[in-house]
């Protein structure tokens, strides 16, 4: 496959074209993707694409295990230990997308994923968020909250506070006592 004039800009045409192109209502298929991304001259196969959400996905978690339906990931900054994101398999952007049986096994695994957060953690409560505007994909934040917060008790939590990232070997070891406890 011959470059195109713009190649290295794929990844910002790519994010753009997802916020211009996507919503709640409105999704694209791989080959509408490709052709958005050759009108700015820029030409892709399905894997660097595909290697390009994954780079997205990377900026914020880390991937720590396939549920039944979805795909559990660990949110990297954690100024709230424990913090995950359950995202759906498939990429619908919303929970009215999907049958009544597969959301059943969506709750299933997003409640899976905060009893180990209870056992491994202990926080004293779970907030659970389901927000889209950008992101356009189905799936939960699960954000334990612990009383001695000084920053959110007792409140709604920020979604990305920027404040706590970890060693990758801290990384590992939360990613194992979350594992240990599904």
């Amino acid at each position: 496959m011959s470059r195109g004039t713009n190649q290295k800009f794929k990844f910002i045409y790519l994010m753009k074209i997802m916020l211009a192109k996507t919503d709640d209502e409105h999704a694209l298929t791989m080959p509408q993707i490709m052709d958005e991304l050759e009108k700015y001259e820029v030409t892709a196969e399905r894997k660097s694409i595909y290697a390009d959400f994954q780079d997205m996905t990377d900026k914020f978690g880390i991937e720590i295990c396939d549920l039944d339906v979805s795909q559990l990931i660990l949110f990297k900054e954690q100024s709230k230990p424990g913090r995950v994101i359950v995202a759906y398999k498939d990429h619908v952007s919303e929970i009215v997308n999907i049958s009544e049986e597969e959301r059943n096994r969506y709750f299933a695994d997003v409640t899976k994923a905060a009893n180990a957060i209870h056992k491994a953690f202990g926080p004293k409560k779970v907030n659970y968020g389901a927000y889209g505007d950008t992101g356009c994909h189905l799936h939960f934040h699960l954000v334990p909250k612990y009383e001695d917060d000084p920053f959110e008790w007792g409140g709604v939590f920020a979604m990305n506070p920027d404040r706590k990232y970890l060693t990758d070997a801290e990384y590992d070891e939360m990613i194992e006592k979350i594992k240990a406890n599904l």
